[in-house]
């Protein structure tokens, strides 16, 4: 078993998540807030508390994005990533393994937290594999 897991991931990044869980299934979750929703959220998580309990879902979630785009470094920086040239899916799994295995134990606790939450919402949501591709990029890889 990978040591990583169940370590410990930013407190604010896990609040927002926690916040998230109950509304996995709220329409088009990842379709934007309004600047003043999304900034009211992510003050109640600066400041070490939660998110109101007024909050639209969808401010959580565009706090959740933004939090991680506007960290200094990406999550995932561009050097992290293995060469891409599989062709089949037994190369898309090795290539997943190398990328996972290569990542510092705090990028790594946070692309598993973020991927266990979006593959949530893909079950339980209305959102489909690319939306959810694409809020993952827009996260952990802003510069893709």
């Amino acid at each position: 078993a990978d040591p990583r897991v169940g370590a410990p991931i930013p407190p604010e990044l896990w609040r927002l998540g926690e916040a998230l869980k109950p509304h996995f299934d709220y329409p088009e979750l990842f379709s934007g807030a309004s600047d003043e929703a999304v900034a009211s959220v992510r003050a109640a998580v600066d400041a070490g508390g939660g998110a109101p309990d007024d909050a639209n879902p969808r401010a959580v979630a565009a706090a959740l994005t933004s939090l991680l785009a506007a960290l200094a470094r990406p999550v995932v920086a561009p050097e992290r990533l293995p060469r891409l040239g599989f062709q089949d899916a037994d190369h898309l799994r090795s290539w997943t393994e190398a990328f996972l295995t290569n990542l510092p134990d705090a990028e790594h606790n946070v692309v598993s937290y973020v991927l266990a939450l979006l593959r949530t919402v893909l079950k339980k949501g209305d959102a489909t594999p690319a939306e959810l591709s694409a809020v993952a990029c827009a996260g952990l890889m802003p510069y893709s």
